[in-house]
């Protein structure tokens, strides 16, 4: 398990996920992450799925350690700990909001994700939106 700083929050956000590999964001709105909402967390689950955590705690969440992956186009589970909700977004379905990494407007109000690759370097995503922003130590 991994800790990471994240935003504290009970209301369900848009997010964007940027992944500086690809070269694009996928940018998904609150109304359009809600109809992703699943039960079936861990039968969907696979090594090329991306785990993002909205936590409601302090400043803390535990991300489990099947957050990195090394497929080119994950599936992404995005879990609200303090709701007991998840949102399993598999990779065909994520392509449907992808945008080029550089179209994401420097005032999205949401959170901010990078996707956890390998070989992925902090230092290669533009400046983040005004957003919180969370990433794999």
């Amino acid at each position: 398990m991994s800790s990471v700083i994240v935003p504290s929050s009970r209301v369900l956000p848009s997010i964007v996920i940027q992944d500086a590999e690809m070269g694009r964001a996928y940018v998904i709105t609150s109304d359009d992450l809600a109809s992703f909402k699943t039960e079936d967390v861990w039968g969907r689950i696979t090594p090329g799925t991306a785990t993002f955590v909205v936590g409601d705690s302090d400043l803390l969440s535990d991300v489990s350690a099947h957050t990195q992956t090394t497929v080119p186009n994950p599936d992404v589970l995005v879990e609200m700990p303090g709701s007991g909700e998840s949102f399993f977004i598999d990779s065909a379905s994520l392509n449907e909001f992808a945008v080029d990494l550089d179209t994401v407007p420097n005032d999205f109000d949401g959170v901010a994700f990078v996707m956890p690759r390998a070989v992925a370097l902090f230092e290669e995503l533009p400046a983040p939106p005004a957003a919180d922003l969370q990433f794999q130590c």
